[in-house]
């Protein structure tokens, strides 16, 4: 007997949007696990995607690296039910690679958003742009061959043009896979400052989460 496919719910996002508190939130409304980001020491390769999946998918694309970590991350997905935030999924062929696999018809990706002065602020406060290891695995770089938004113009501002830049890079690679694989992935926007309003954070029964992600109450998760 065939297996049927988990249904399953990741995020496209950039890294301190609130990923990790989505994490939560879905976790304690839908009453079952949710993953932010797997980093034990086998994790990365496998769950995670380390430095060279990351740069190979962004220099040269959805190549041979890159579709090998994601047939063995999907495939380790066993539950009835799999969520997880991860910011760097997005960023190396999530899209792509669930798109052609049984996973779609039963997947949701989350748009999520931030406020762009927070989000930026919280980058500089970090200083999470000026080792460049740090934005091969977490964020992206404006070096990278695969990019939407030109970076020329934000490299006179040194380490918050990098910020900008990332940010916009991200905007525009959201909007860029919702009007193409839209018709085989469910899309959800959601923005950190208007879902963070939703009362009361800690609840027994999905009721304030539902109308946020348009699922049935009696959905089994």
């Amino acid at each position: 007997m065939t297996k049927a496919s988990p249904e399953t719910i990741f995020t496209l996002s950039a890294g301190r949007t609130g990923t990790a508190w989505l994490s939560d939130f879905l976790a304690v409304n839908f009453k079952c696990d949710a993953l932010h980001e797997p980093l034990g020491i086998e994790d990365f390769g496998n769950r995670m995607p380390d430095i060279k999946i990351m740069r190979s998918f962004n220099e040269t694309g959805n190549n041979a690296i890159v579709k090998n970590f994601w047939k063995r991350k999907l495939s380790m997905l066993t539950s009835n039910m799999h969520i997880e935030t991860n910011h760097t999924l997005g960023k190396c062929g999530l899209i792509e690679n669930i798109s052609h696999t049984q996973l779609a018809e039963k997947s949701k990706i989350i748009i999520l958003k931030r406020d762009i002065v927070r989000q930026c602020a919280s980058y500089v406060m970090r200083h999470d742009f000026v080792h460049i290891t740090t934005a091969w695995q977490w964020y992206l770089h404006p070096s990278y061959q695969k990019k939407i938004i030109n970076p020329k113009l934000f490299s006179r501002f040194e380490g918050i043009g990098l910020a900008l830049w990332y940010c916009y890079e991200m905007a525009a690679r959201q909007a860029y896979y919702k009007l193409y694989f839209g018709s085989k992935v469910k899309f959800i926007d959601a923005q950190l400052e208007d879902i963070t309003l939703i009362k009361p954070f800690v609840v027994s029964k999905p009721s304030t989460v539902s109308p946020f992600l348009l699922i049935p109450l009696t959905s089994q998760f």
